[in-house]
């Protein structure tokens, strides 16, 4: 055996039972918080309610072309198939280019009752040891987008997370507590940075 296949760490044997229950699992996660969600999977996918009804139950795995169309739309299951083969580093590179939320964008215009509801795609770069601080998943976000270098205000918050102004400015109020953002004023208006 060469050295290479000696060195290689190979995933835990993965049976269709697996793929059911990380299928049904993910499926589950992705419309926690919404009603009919069978219909809703047949409506953006196109496969028979009896398929995905037998998925989201996890009595059944889906044939590798439906597990393909579903892992197209949901990032739960992405996260989890990549998890499941020991390829954490493939989804957080997926992170890293903002895929998670691409899809749930195309998500989000095929079912526009499905928005993002947190941070669960934000790459943590900043702990609570280094400022001894709680972030909720917008101050995460918010974070997150002037690390990249976007100019933002408090209206992002609200049109992003579809918040109340009051709760966008204390987001943002806790943030310039804790000395990680400051404002930026640019003639009346203004945005915040990173310190």
């Amino acid at each position: 055996m060469s050295v290479a296949k000696k060195r290689q760490t190979l995933p835990v044997k993965i049976t269709d039972k697996t793929v059911a229950n990380i299928v049904s699992k993910a499926l589950r996660q992705e419309y926690a918080e919404l009603n009919a969600a069978i219909k809703w999977i047949v409506r953006i996918t196109g496969i028979p309610a009896n398929t995905v009804a037998k998925w989201y139950r996890g009595s059944n795995a889906p044939k590798s072309s439906h597990l393909l169309i579903l892992i197209a739309y949901y990032p739960y299951l992405l996260h989890s198939i990549c998890k499941t083969i020991g390829r954490e580093d493939m989804w957080n590179a997926a992170v890293r280019f903002d895929i998670p939320q691409s899809m749930q964008t195309r998500l989000a215009a095929k079912h526009p009752t499905h928005a993002p509801r947190d941070d669960r795609f934000v790459t943590p770069w900043i702990t609570n040891s280094q400022t001894g601080a709680q972030f909720n998943s917008r101050q995460l976000w918010f974070l997150e987008q002037l690390r990249r270098g976007s100019k933002l205000q408090a209206k992002d918050i609200i049109a992003s997370w579809q918040v109340h102004e009051r709760t966008a400015r204390r987001d943002i109020a806790w943030l310039i507590e804790v000395g990680l953002i400051r404002f930026v004023p640019s003639g009346k208006t203004g945005w915040y940075a990173l310190l």
